[in-house]
């Protein structure tokens, strides 16, 4: 939590997050493909102001499905974080409901507000309302004003979780507050909050499933893990809070800043405060790490001058954040025609070196950029259900522009309802329109969304184009919906009103998993996926406890039931006993429509142990290290760099500190090998490969070096923003930092020793060192220059592998792995290829690229996968042809799955570049279609079909060697010969 600096005098209102507003990539709303800003009308808004005392309140009543009333509910309003400003109390506030199931909040801040309730028996749930076809869960208080009939109903069904919240040495926390609520993707989007009792424990209802714990203390800072409910006891473990200190100064004057939002920015996800009087600013509750503070005002913005490393528990140096003149930018969106406000969505402003800027729109229409740095923005604009012009007029920032309004139009619509296979409605299932493309009119605006079915099942989208649609479900973490989408056609003039999906019936898998001795595993995360790879055939759930599990809504067929442990790495399975990584594990069964399926998951036992020291170069224990591990996949496909990669994902579980004599030991562990980790996360690690169980094994963090430098343009002058990367591919290390008017200075400290490979991009160019450059332990590496290079624009045609004939409709990019690149195209969309099968894309950077190309025409039916290709570019000319990009068709229909080849190849090496990726064979299985070819572990394939495979037509492997069963393949072999494999039925 945030210890606020000073009182603030007032307060400016601004929206925050709604649900369903739409994404920056149209989701959730009809959308324009391009939208580039406004003219000026009207008067500026009078924002809603509060003072420092709370002054706003709610009431409602909180009944069941029947309307009956439910006592003792608990109401719980949850504030806003963009609204709070980092100055008001971010802690929910919750009461009792009393024996009619009515209830009253008051001493509320006018801002932004989302109200969950909760009780026992019952699932929570959260006030919603739906109005102009927008689900809002987002309830807009006012100063002095009580708002009533906040009324939330509650569905039967909810089951009990219990936990306790402990600090990292074990000790229970009293008075910790916890938010839970569905994973992502869950249909129930409601949070239960609980605070802990004397002796940590806490106990809520919720809807069954997996779910999130987020828990946070004064002294700490917050964590989460992910559990399953009913019957996990869940273990939420803080660790001592590190803290952000520094001033806020204006960049003229260095004079002192007062009143300023300041943000951490930085693994937490950006915690807010305000700067004091003296422009002094303190930012608690963080976890150790990196961070890079801004601050920002309506008037002024400001970055610190590079990031910041906090250690465990520490209070960071001074950290000083130099302001520069902003705007402050108002507009509104509204109904063409009849100046009816925007129901939802957002306006994003974009440019060249700041990047794009969101803001919401809020219930009144209005939208607010503040601290926006001068220049010249493009402007798109999402309206749900409403469709935005394919381009505004540029918006040219200077100073403060109020009163800008921005018109979206009615446009056509689909409607319709969704069920089940016995006409039922089904409600919250997630429908998706996307547009079908005419190949030959691809380069044209486009309009799609996707909103989630009501109480009755019903739905609609509107705000689109006329043209063709296909109408589907989506079913990730949901019941997965009809294999074929329903096509639409919108006639100028005519919505369609009678679209029915109808979801096919599924099956469940209860079973349970169990090591070889019987015993329970919990925490397992199990995986039921449909053999042969179908769209929409797979579930994930966690054990409890018991080592149970049920997993819903599977479709029937053929369905292999799989379980990882996530403490122990992404990628590795647990493994049945005596089998190794390159068998096939889990357990085949057969799903069945409405009905339930059994199963038992019998696993290796996870009985070992390591133990270790971590020690500095002195030989002294370092007492503030996490320690991470990851099992080595002893796969013929895999290689020591995916899990040296993998362990640095250690998160959402249970951390490992030394002790203060440098000690760890780490549990629970499965047979095999191990990579493990430790990171004194504000800076230094050490990393062992291959630790055995049973072994005590010492990890040395030397100290930690810095690279510095300058960057600048031809003629000597520094860019005002640029981004610098530094990387070690042998260790996984990527670090990436953007500095903002440094003169052209940039610097990372806290780095390890290593073969550094550095790179800048700036919106002017990008430039790349053509050596690595050594840095030793406790070394300073300084004065490392970087020149820009000019951005060049490519052309080229697309054209088919196979027939050579020009393809229309693919939609290129090219990036050199920066923010500064992939601009908006604007609404000529050059960098679709025409009828022509030419393309062209401005903005490239010279030096290593990588051009990704995708079909922007078609639907289920679409022809191409998704393509990649590295390219090297010369800085000059400033015009480049790069020839013809050959795209490969699909070889599978949308009808069929994958067939069987009967072997694997190895996978991609991390800490090389894509293009040195060979498929070389790991696996072949005895009797298989690859075993009856002769096809041999280690054979090289050099060419599929005909087709190159190796250096930089690497991508084409994977759609060269996805056919369906039946289909022969022609591998080509690098020691001389050609074995033709015929697919066999799905296997995996």
């Amino acid at each position: 939590m945030l210890i606020l600096a000073a009182a603030l005098t007032w307060w400016l209102a601004t929206n925050g997050s709604t649900d369903a507003v739409a994404g920056d990539d149209g989701s959730d709303s009809a959308s324009a493909t391009s939208a580039l800003s406004a003219k000026h009308t009207g008067s500026p808004k009078t924002p809603p102001r509060v003072g420092p005392a709370a002054n706003a309140g709610i009431s409602g009543t909180i009944r069941d499905a029947q309307r009956n009333a439910i006592p003792n509910a608990q109401v719980c309003a949850v504030s806003d974080q963009v609204g709070r400003r980092g100055v008001l109390d971010p802690e929910p506030h919750c009461v009792r409901s009393g024996p009619n199931g009515r209830y009253a909040i008051d001493g509320l801040f006018a801002i932004d507000t989302e109200v969950h309730a909760s009780a026992a028996s019952f699932q929570p749930a959260r006030w919603e309302r739906r109005e102009q076809g927008v689900t809002r869960g987002v309830l807009r208080l006012r100063a002095g004003q009580v708002t009533s009939e906040i009324d939330i109903t509650l569905h039967g069904g909810g089951v009990r979780v219990t936990g306790v919240v402990r600090d990292i040495a074990g000790g229970e926390i009293e008075g910790a507050q916890l938010a839970i609520k569905g994973a992502w993707g869950s249909r129930n989007r409601a949070a239960a909050h609980a605070i802990t009792d004397a002796e940590g424990r806490f106990e809520q209802w919720v809807a069954p499933g997996i779910v999130f714990v987020a828990g946070q203390a004064p002294g700490y800072a917050r964590a989460w893990v992910t559990s399953v409910a009913p019957g996990q006891f869940v273990e939420v473990y803080l660790t001592p809070e590190s803290v952000l200190v520094g001033t806020v100064v204006l960049a003229t004057t260095g004079e002192p800043v007062a009143d300023l939002e300041v943000s951490s920015g930085g693994p937490d996800g950006g915690l807010v405060t305000r700067s004091d009087a003296n422009g002094r600013f303190r930012i608690d509750g963080l976890q150790p790490g990196s961070y890079k503070p801004t601050a920002s005002g309506e008037a002024l913005y400001g970055e610190a001058a590079e990031q910041v490393h906090v250690g465990f528990g520490e209070t960071s140096t001074e950290v000083v954040i130099r302001m520069h003149p902003a705007a402050h930018i108002e507009g509104r969106v509204v109904i063409a025609g009849s100046q009816r406000p925007c129901p939802e969505g957002r306006v994003r402003l974009e440019n060249p070196d700041t990047g794009r800027t969101p803001a919401n729109i809020d219930d009144e229409g209005y939208v607010e950029f503040r601290g926006l740095l001068p220049g010249t923005y493009s402007v798109r604009v999402w309206c749900t259900n409403y469709l935005a012009e394919e381009t505004y007029p540029e918006l040219v920032v200077e100073q403060r522009v109020d009163g800008l309004v921005w018109e979206v139009r009615e446009g056509l619509a689909i409607r319709g309802e969704v069920v089940d296979e016995a006409g039922d409605p089904l409600a919250q299932v997630g429908v998706v329109v996307q547009p079908v493309v005419n190949p030959d009119a691809a380069r044209s605006q486009t309009t799609s969304g996707n909103t989630s079915s009501s109480s009755d099942g019903s739905f609609a989208l509107g705000g689109l184009l006329p043209g063709r649609y296909e109408v589907s479900t989506t079913a990730w973490r949901g019941r997965p919906g009809p294999e074929r989408p329903i096509t639409v056609e919108l006639e100028l003039g005519a919505d369609v009103n009678d679209v029915r999906l109808v979801m096919p019936a599924v099956g469940t898998v209860r079973g349970r998993i169990i090591d070889q001795t019987g015993a329970p595993v919990a925490k397992a995360e199990i995986q039921a996926a449909y053999i042969g790879g179908r769209a929409h055939g797979f579930g994930s759930v966690y054990s409890n406890d018991a080592g149970e599990f049920v997993i819903e809504e599977l479709l029937p067929g053929q369905t292999r039931v799989t379980a990882k442990l996530p403490t122990l790495g992404r990628g590795v399975s647990l493994r049945k006993p005596g089998t190794t990584d390159d068998d096939l594990q889990g357990e085949v069964v057969e799903v069945v429509a409405n009905e339930v399926v059994a199963v038992t998951l019998t696993v290796e036992s996870l009985t070992g142990k390591l133990s270790g020291v971590v020690v500095d170069e002195g030989g002294g224990p370092v007492a503030d290290a996490f320690i991470d591990v990851e099992r080595m996949s002893e796969s013929a496909e895999s290689n020591a760099s995916i899990a040296r990669h993998s362990v640095r994902w250690g998160w959402g579980h249970r951390p490992v500190l030394t002790d203060v004599e440098g000690r760890f030991e780490i549990s629970d562990l499965p047979e095999g090998k191990f990579v493990v980790r430790a990171n004194r996360k504000g800076g230094g690690e050490a990393l062992a490969e291959g630790v055995a169980l049973g072994s005590h094994v010492e990890l040395m963090i030397a100290s930690t070096g810095e690279l510095a430098g300058t960057v600048a343009l031809d003629d000597g002058s520094a860019p005002e923003r640029f981004a610098v990367t530094v990387v070690d591919k042998g260790q996984a290390i990527r670090v990436r930092d953007q500095f903002f008017r440094t003169e052209g200075a940039w610097r990372f400290t806290e780095l390890p020793a290593g073969s550094y490979e550095i790179s800048v991009s700036a919106s002017m160019g990008n430039a790349a060192l053509e050596s690595a450059v050594t840095l030793g332990a406790g070394e300073t590496r300084d004065g490392i220059e970087l020149i820009l290079t000019n951005k060049v624009t490519v052309r080229g045609r697309i054209i088919d592998l196979d027939t050579r004939e020009p393809v229309a409709g693919i939609e290129v990019r090219v990036s050199g792995g920066s923010a500064f690149g992939g601009h908006d195209p604007g609404a000529e969309r050059l960098n679709v290829s025409g009828a022509d099968g030419r393309f062209e894309v401005a903005n490239v950077p010279a030096g290593r690229s990588e051009l990704a190309a995708w079909s922007r025409a078609g639907g289920r039916e679409r022809q191409y996968d998704f393509f990649r290709k590295p390219l090297l570019l010369p800085a000059g000319p400033a015009v480049q042809e790069l020839g013809d990009i050959e795209l490969i068709s699909k070889r599978l229909d949308p009808e069929q799955t994958v067939g069987d080849l009967g072997y694997t190849v190895a996978r991609w090496d991390p800490a090389k570049d894509l293009s040195d990726w060979e498929p070389v064979v790991a696996t072949v299985r005895p009797g298989g279609p690859a075993d009856t070819a002769g096809l041999a572990v280690g054979d090289v394939i050099e060419a599929v079909d005909g087709h190159a495979v190796l250096g930089d037509n690497f991508s084409r492997y994977r759609t060269l060697t996805s056919v369906p069963e039946g289909a022969t393949l022609a591998l080509t072999l690098e020691r001389g010969e050609i074995v033709k494999v015929v697919a066999g039925p799905p296997h995996r």
